[in-house]
């Protein structure tokens, strides 16, 4: 790889914040708390000539005044995550006037959330993660593909650049230079090329599975009935669409051929978006769920009802050819429990208000400790609409903390143990983003 040059500010440091939230004497290098808050405030100085927003990081100890530790500029945009972790992050910041180009640019930003020092690492027209590997993470920008160490804060140049299709941990299949390859991600090389399976048609429409690193499935274009692509769904009219699946033998280098009938609608911004689909690799054999066929005239309902509207379908691998269509029937590990997937503890269970959500958020879990808990001060129906400005869970899943109107809740799920205190007016006025401060 070569070392990539990149346009970024001067000085490098944007801010090292040891504001006047932070105590006389206080030792530089306190341990950061295990939360922090990214605010979007209005700017009173600046009001005056328009809506202006400073972004600010605040230290969220537990128990204890929360505090403003580094404000790094006017936006109208709050920093997000790059990937996972807080220390990493991608700002959108308007473009200055005169510049040209779109109506936003991009800074990514590492921050040392034990002395809040952020250091500007990139500034470019646009910048997104396309996946990480160890401390690497590949990036996507206006300048083309780039890579950055996590550890050195190095950014090179990424060549050949990669379409990344799936991913097996570190080993992952890629498109490069319209070959299907398997790519070592830790090494930014290239394991094996798949000169016999042939391109990618349709990125935007390219899904993929990874089965025990052997095989994997692509989901291809949608076509409807008479086998014409579709480019589009209406939005909220579910319709029966044919998908085209490739599965692919990585040892072998094989490949099967399907097409696979599902129900679809439209979506914002998303062309077609297909129901579910269960698959198993059974020795030799693929199995599947697919749409039943409908009747001419008959009218796809709004919610599948798997009962009636799936079947399994059993292919041979080898040669795509169907040995068995059979009526549907949940298989053991085929749909999740979403209790067992958001890790809701047994005793929240019964502590949902109304209707039990098919997903539980964070929110909703917070909420459902709170009852659990007999506080009911947050809960929309029992005082009204109150607005829960940001909610965070953190990476093992046993504490969230939210904060609704004026009072931040730290909901300990392990211990069950409830801790509340007051907010900062600043903060309770402000946009807010919760994280956890974490390794990962």
């Amino acid at each position: 790889m070569i070392q990539l040059t990149l346009r970024t500010t001067s000085p490098l440091v944007l801010l090292v914040a040891s504001l006047q939230s932070q105590a006389p004497g206080a030792p530089s290098d306190q341990a950061a708390s295990q939360f922090i808050a990214i605010a979007r405030e209005a700017d009173p100085i600046a009001a005056a000539k328009g809506p202006r927003y400073q972004i600010t990081i605040w230290d969220i100890p537990r128990g204890k005044p929360a505090a403003r530790r580094a404000n790094l500029g006017h936006s109208p945009w709050q920093p997000t995550p790059l990937v996972r972790s807080p220390k990493l992050l991608r700002w959108q910041v308007a473009t200055p006037a005169g510049d040209g180009g779109g109506p936003y640019e991009v800074k990514l930003l590492k921050a040392d959330l034990r002395s809040f020092e952020v250091t500007e690492l990139l500034h470019t027209e646009s910048a997104k993660a396309i996946g990480q590997a160890g401390d690497q993470i590949y990036l996507e920008t206006s300048s083309g593909q780039s890579v950055l160490n996590l550890k050195t804060g190095i950014i090179s140049e990424l060549s050949p650049e990669i379409f990344v299709i799936a991913k097996h941990g570190d080993d992952w299949l890629v498109e490069v230079n319209g070959v299907i390859a398997r790519y070592d991600a830790t090494k930014a090389t290239i394991a094996r090329r798949y000169p016999e399976f042939g391109r990618i048609e349709d990125r935007r429409a390219s899904r993929a599975e990874w089965h025990g690193g052997r095989f994997a499935i692509l989901e291809g274009d949608f076509f409807d009935a008479a086998g014409k692509p579709l480019s589009f769904l209406l939005m909220g009219t579910p319709s029966i669409v044919y998908q085209r699946l490739r599965i692919l033998d990585l040892e072998t280098a094989a490949e099967s051929r399907i097409m696979v009938r599902r129900q679809a609608t439209g979506g914002s911004g998303v062309a077609v978006i297909p129901s579910e689909m269960y698959t198993e690799l059974i020795g030799g054999m693929f199995r599947y769920t697919e749409r039943r066929a409908v009747e001419d005239g008959e009218r796809p309902p709004q919610q599948l009802d798997w009962q009636q509207d799936v079947e399994w379908v059993t292919i041979d691998i080898a040669n795509g050819k169907e040995l068995l269509r059979e009526p549907y029937q949940p298989r053991e590990g085929t749909r999740p429990d979403p209790m067992e997937v958001c890790r809701v503890p047994s005793y929240l269970r019964g502590h949902f208000h109304g209707a039990k959500p098919v997903w539980p958020t964070t929110e909703d879990i917070a909420r459902a400790f709170l009852r659990h808990q007999g506080n009911t001060a947050p809960d929309r129906a029992a005082k009204g609409i109150v607005k829960v400005k940001a909610c965070c869970r953190s990476a093992d899943g046993g504490q969230i903390l939210m904060l609704a109107d004026d009072t931040f809740y730290h909901c300990n799920l392990k211990t069950q143990t409830l801790s509340t205190w007051a907010a900062p007016t600043a903060l309770a006025k402000a946009n807010v983003d919760l994280h956890e401060v974490c390794d990962h």
